[in-house]
């Protein structure tokens, strides 16, 4: 008898452990409070050389429509190939900025370099109060020579003890190095097609 009310003791801990598991999972995949303003798929390319970086923006803009304040974990680049490295990511203030009414450090589009100003916070931790927009810079570096791409972009936050998934449909292709891909008779470094697999 005790041997068989162990044993439904075990069953019954596995099956509470499997319905956390499952809730988690199924927060972890909505989009949560966060929103991308229903942003349109967008595409941008740039040829730069092995090593260097490039920043990449959009405006990526993103907005809390919650009553708290949420908590960036850390961006995905969705599709990602091998020999491109996601150097790292950071968020400035959107529309208005401390230099101007648009931010100057979240680049519009795609451009070489990356690097923060002093009024930019690290995407990690970083909070966006109730009803805020901000915009999201990311910057990129290829490690091999070819054309790399990704097709979406992963934002993972908090609210509390709850984690959310935002995509939004921004790609983007890094072609290296920069000289095949600028000029006459230069190689094909198009945009990527956001949400599709390349």
């Amino acid at each position: 008898m005790a041997r068989r009310l162990k044993w439904l003791l075990l069953a019954g801990l596995v099956a509470v452990a499997a319905g956390v598991a499952a809730f988690v999972a199924v927060r972890s995949g909505s989009a949560g409070p966060l929103s991308n303003l229903g942003s349109d798929p967008t595409g941008f390319s740039i040829p730069i050389n092995v090593g260097q970086s490039a920043s990449v923006s959009g405006p990526f803009v993103v907005k809390n429509t919650g009553a708290r304040p949420i908590t960036l974990d850390r961006v995905q680049l969705v599709g990602l190939q091998l020999g491109l490295t996601l150097r790292g990511a950071y968020v400035v203030p959107y529309p208005r900025h401390p230099t101007g009414p648009r931010p100057r450090s979240a680049t519009i589009g795609i451009v070489p370099g990356y690097g923060l100003l002093r009024a930019d916070r690290g995407l990690h931790g970083a909070t966006v109060a109730p009803h805020t927009q901000i915009a999201i810079v990311l910057g990129v570096t290829p490690t091999s020579v070819g054309r790399h791409a990704w097709s979406a972009v992963d934002l993972i936050y908090h609210d509390g003890t709850h984690s959310y998934t935002l995509r939004t449909p921004l790609a983007a292709r890094i072609c290296a190095p920069k000289a095949p891909y600028v000029g006459e008779n230069s190689r094909d470094c198009s945009p990527p097609d956001p949400l599709k697999r390349h």
